[in-house]
């Protein structure tokens, strides 16, 4: 897929750095079916790309991803559920260059994506939650939970999930979520600034660089990720999902 054909990414590239900007019809993003095929079938072009050092990636607006449609399952499979997510976040994890997410607001939807980035820049506006799953009855299974054991830790992940938390930014940097917190209109300036002096480095330094800082996360994440969106299709089963050979 070529970059005129991305409906919910906005993609440029210069020396090194590509900077994405999410949109759902050059407003903020609306997660929906389309935006996680374009999700993944991106990061899989990335690991082809030898040109590109750093990765910024930001939203539209006053949102990064504050919104969703409500998916009908029962005219899904699961299988292929199952199999796209893993592909999407795997895609993102094993990425071997720098990724820098400028979150410009709330990530109420997918925050997987943004928190697996190396540097999470974040405005005073930005909050934290994952309102696609519990909330709507649904186990969540879709990899967030995983990553956020990882950086806040399990105890704090369950009361996340089960109280429907939302990490405000100034919370979420205490936590380790985020690092800077800057206003909005400086969030890009900043990114771009980080990602230049990133880019200065040799490709190999790089790419080693962050595989060897990646390393623990990417142990059993594949591995914990099919098992838990196994868990999450089950719970869709036995509430009497009836897809096409789920």
């Amino acid at each position: 897929m070529s970059a005129p054909e991305w409906r919910h990414l906005k993609v440029s590239k210069a020396d090194g750095v590509m900077e994405v900007t999410l949109h759902s019809k050059y407003g903020p993003l609306v997660w929906n079916g389309r935006a996680g095929y374009e999700f993944t079938t991106f990061f899989d072009s990335l690991h082809a790309d030898t040109d590109t050092k750093v990765l910024i990636l930001t939203g539209t607006g006053d949102q990064f991803c504050a919104e969703s449609v409500t998916f009908d399952f029962n005219k899904m499979r699961w299988r292929d559920v199952w199999a796209g997510e893993q592909k999407m976040l795997g895609r993102l994890l094993d990425l071997n260059i720098i990724v820098i997410a400028a979150l410009n607001g709330p990530v109420h939807f997918h925050p997987e994506v943004p928190l697996l980035a190396d540097i999470v820049l974040a405005c005073p506006e930005a909050e934290i939650a994952e309102l696609g799953h519990f909330p709507r009855d649904m186990v969540p299974g879709d990899g967030a939970q995983l990553i956020l054991a990882n950086l806040i830790g399990a105890s704090r992940t369950n009361y996340f999930y089960l109280t429907h938390q939302r990490i405000a930014a100034e919370e979420a940097r205490r936590l380790g979520l985020v690092h800077e917190i800057l206003p909005r209109d400086a969030l890009l300036d900043r990114a771009r600034a980080l990602a230049r002096g990133l880019a200065e480095k040799p490709a190999a330094v790089l790419a080693y660089t962050k595989a060897a800082l990646r390393l623990r996360d990417r142990r059993h994440f594949h591995q914990d990720l099919s098992h838990s969106m196994a868990l999450e299709g089950l719970a869709m089963y036995a509430a009497g999902m009836s897809g096409p050979e789920a």
